[in-house]
Protein backbone atom coordinates (compact mmCIF):
# COMPACT_ATOMS: atom_id res chain seq x y z
CA UNK A 1 0.00 0.00 0.00
CA UNK A 2 2.78 2.42 0.92
CA UNK A 3 4.74 1.60 -2.23
CA UNK A 4 1.65 2.15 -4.38
CA UNK A 5 1.02 5.56 -2.78
CA UNK A 6 4.68 6.47 -3.32
CA UNK A 7 4.43 5.55 -7.03
CA UNK A 8 1.29 7.66 -7.41
CA UNK A 9 2.96 10.62 -5.71
CA UNK A 10 5.91 10.27 -8.06
CA UNK A 11 3.65 9.82 -11.09
CA UNK A 12 1.32 12.24 -12.80
CA UNK A 13 -1.43 11.46 -10.28
CA UNK A 14 -0.14 14.17 -7.96
CA UNK A 15 -0.46 16.73 -10.76
CA UNK A 16 -4.13 15.84 -11.27
CA UNK A 17 -4.73 15.99 -7.53
CA UNK A 18 -3.39 19.54 -7.44
CA UNK A 19 -5.48 20.49 -10.46
CA UNK A 20 -8.54 19.10 -8.68
CA UNK A 21 -7.75 21.34 -5.69
CA UNK A 22 -7.67 24.38 -8.00
CA UNK A 23 -10.99 23.35 -9.57
CA UNK A 24 -12.63 22.66 -6.21
CA UNK A 25 -11.66 26.10 -4.98
CA UNK A 26 -14.32 27.52 -7.29
CA UNK A 27 -17.08 25.45 -5.75
CA UNK A 28 -18.15 28.25 -3.33
CA UNK A 29 -18.58 30.62 -6.28
CA UNK A 30 -20.76 28.08 -8.06
CA UNK A 31 -22.85 27.36 -4.97
CA UNK A 32 -23.31 30.95 -3.79
CA UNK A 33 -23.49 32.54 -7.24
CA UNK A 34 -23.67 36.32 -7.22
CA UNK A 35 -23.96 36.27 -3.43
CA UNK A 36 -20.35 35.16 -3.11
CA UNK A 37 -17.59 37.46 -1.99
CA UNK A 38 -15.29 38.77 -4.70
CA UNK A 39 -12.47 41.20 -4.04
CA UNK A 40 -13.13 43.93 -6.54
CA UNK A 41 -10.81 46.69 -5.39
CA UNK A 42 -8.70 48.08 -8.22
CA UNK A 43 -10.91 46.22 -10.69
CA UNK A 44 -14.28 47.89 -10.59
CA UNK A 45 -13.18 51.44 -11.30
CA UNK A 46 -11.46 50.59 -14.55
CA UNK A 47 -10.78 46.94 -15.30
CA UNK A 48 -14.17 45.29 -15.25
CA UNK A 49 -15.94 48.25 -16.82
CA UNK A 50 -13.49 48.12 -19.71
CA UNK A 51 -14.41 44.52 -20.46
CA UNK A 52 -18.14 45.10 -19.97
CA UNK A 53 -18.31 48.15 -22.24
CA UNK A 54 -16.01 46.75 -24.90
CA UNK A 55 -18.12 43.57 -25.00
CA UNK A 56 -21.38 45.56 -25.12
CA UNK A 57 -20.24 47.60 -28.12
CA UNK A 58 -18.05 44.96 -29.78
CA UNK A 59 -19.96 44.40 -33.03
CA UNK A 60 -22.20 47.45 -33.03
CA UNK A 61 -20.08 49.66 -35.29
CA UNK A 62 -20.32 52.45 -32.74
CA UNK A 63 -17.14 54.43 -32.17
CA UNK A 64 -18.26 55.87 -28.82
CA UNK A 65 -19.30 54.42 -25.50
CA UNK A 66 -22.18 56.59 -24.25
CA UNK A 67 -21.95 55.43 -20.62
CA UNK A 68 -18.27 56.32 -20.32
CA UNK A 69 -17.40 60.01 -19.72
CA UNK A 70 -20.54 61.23 -21.46
CA UNK A 71 -19.74 59.53 -24.75
CA UNK A 72 -15.98 58.99 -24.91
CA UNK A 73 -14.33 57.27 -27.82
CA UNK A 74 -14.17 53.49 -27.85
CA UNK A 75 -10.39 53.79 -27.97
CA UNK A 76 -10.39 55.49 -24.56
CA UNK A 77 -11.04 52.12 -22.89
CA UNK A 78 -8.39 49.61 -23.82
CA UNK A 79 -8.80 46.22 -22.20
CA UNK A 80 -5.59 44.52 -21.08
CA UNK A 81 -6.49 41.06 -22.38
CA UNK A 82 -8.69 41.17 -25.47
CA UNK A 83 -9.47 37.44 -25.40
CA UNK A 84 -11.72 37.87 -22.38
CA UNK A 85 -13.96 40.41 -24.12
CA UNK A 86 -15.67 37.49 -25.85
CA UNK A 87 -16.41 35.91 -22.47
CA UNK A 88 -18.03 39.15 -21.32
CA UNK A 89 -19.95 39.29 -24.60
CA UNK A 90 -21.33 35.75 -24.23
CA UNK A 91 -21.92 35.61 -20.47
CA UNK A 92 -23.19 37.74 -17.63
CA UNK A 93 -20.42 39.87 -16.03
CA UNK A 94 -20.15 37.70 -12.90
CA UNK A 95 -19.92 34.47 -14.90
CA UNK A 96 -17.37 36.04 -17.28
CA UNK A 97 -15.34 37.20 -14.28
CA UNK A 98 -15.34 33.65 -12.92
CA UNK A 99 -14.25 32.27 -16.30
CA UNK A 100 -11.44 34.81 -16.32
CA UNK A 101 -10.35 33.97 -12.77
CA UNK A 102 -10.68 30.20 -13.25
CA UNK A 103 -8.77 30.06 -16.53
CA UNK A 104 -5.95 32.17 -15.14
CA UNK A 105 -5.61 30.10 -11.98
CA UNK A 106 -5.59 26.85 -13.95
CA UNK A 107 -2.97 28.22 -16.33
CA UNK A 108 -0.93 29.52 -13.40
CA UNK A 109 -0.97 26.08 -11.80
CA UNK A 110 -0.17 24.21 -15.02
CA UNK A 111 2.53 26.64 -16.11
CA UNK A 112 4.29 26.68 -12.76
CA UNK A 113 4.07 22.91 -12.47
CA UNK A 114 5.57 22.39 -15.93
CA UNK A 115 8.37 24.82 -15.19
CA UNK A 116 9.16 23.35 -11.77
CA UNK A 117 9.03 19.81 -13.09
CA UNK A 118 11.77 20.76 -15.54
CA UNK A 119 13.82 22.51 -12.87
CA UNK A 120 13.46 20.23 -9.84
CA UNK A 121 12.13 16.92 -11.22
CA UNK A 122 10.32 16.51 -7.88
CA UNK A 123 6.63 16.46 -8.55
CA UNK A 124 5.39 16.86 -4.99
CA UNK A 125 7.40 20.05 -4.50
CA UNK A 126 6.20 21.25 -7.89
CA UNK A 127 2.55 20.69 -6.97
CA UNK A 128 2.87 22.44 -3.61
CA UNK A 129 4.60 25.51 -5.06
CA UNK A 130 2.27 25.56 -8.06
CA UNK A 131 -0.76 25.55 -5.78
CA UNK A 132 0.68 28.39 -3.73
CA UNK A 133 1.36 30.35 -6.91
CA UNK A 134 -2.13 29.71 -8.33
CA UNK A 135 -3.78 31.03 -5.15
CA UNK A 136 -1.84 34.29 -4.97
CA UNK A 137 -4.30 37.20 -4.93
CA UNK A 138 -3.48 38.71 -8.32
CA UNK A 139 -6.23 40.58 -10.13
CA UNK A 140 -7.64 38.68 -13.09
CA UNK A 141 -8.53 41.79 -15.10
CA UNK A 142 -4.90 42.18 -16.09
CA UNK A 143 -4.85 38.86 -17.92
CA UNK A 144 -1.86 36.58 -17.65
CA UNK A 145 0.64 39.33 -16.83
CA UNK A 146 1.72 37.49 -13.69
CA UNK A 147 -0.11 34.16 -13.82
CA UNK A 148 1.22 33.41 -17.30
CA UNK A 149 4.90 34.10 -16.66
CA UNK A 150 5.83 30.51 -15.69
CA UNK A 151 3.99 29.15 -18.74
CA UNK A 152 5.80 31.60 -20.99
CA UNK A 153 9.16 30.79 -19.36
CA UNK A 154 8.53 27.06 -19.83
CA UNK A 155 7.58 27.61 -23.48
CA UNK A 156 10.65 29.74 -24.16
CA UNK A 157 12.87 27.17 -22.46
CA UNK A 158 11.42 24.44 -24.66
CA UNK A 159 11.90 26.58 -27.74
CA UNK A 160 15.50 27.10 -26.79
CA UNK A 161 16.06 23.36 -26.39
CA UNK A 162 13.87 22.54 -29.42
CA UNK A 163 11.56 20.23 -27.45
CA UNK A 164 7.84 19.58 -27.44
CA UNK A 165 6.94 21.83 -30.36
CA UNK A 166 3.26 20.81 -30.44
CA UNK A 167 2.79 21.89 -26.84
CA UNK A 168 4.57 25.15 -27.51
CA UNK A 169 2.03 26.17 -30.10
CA UNK A 170 -0.75 25.72 -27.58
CA UNK A 171 1.24 27.50 -24.87
CA UNK A 172 1.87 30.49 -27.11
CA UNK A 173 -1.76 30.57 -28.19
CA UNK A 174 -2.53 31.71 -24.65
CA UNK A 175 -0.37 34.79 -25.19
CA UNK A 176 -3.44 36.56 -26.57
CA UNK A 177 -4.47 36.90 -22.95
CA UNK A 178 -1.35 38.90 -22.15
CA UNK A 179 -1.75 42.66 -22.15
CA UNK A 180 -0.92 44.64 -25.22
Amino acid sequence: MKARLQRQLNGKGIFWLGLAVVCLSFLPYLILGTGSYVEYYEQLDWGLLTYIYQAKYLFTGSSVIPEFLNGASKNALVEPAFGYVFAFRALEPFAAYLVMQFSEQVLAYVGMYQLLERVTERRLIGVIISLMFAFLPFLPVFGLTIFGVPLAAWAIWNLYEKKERRLLLSAFSFLRFFPR
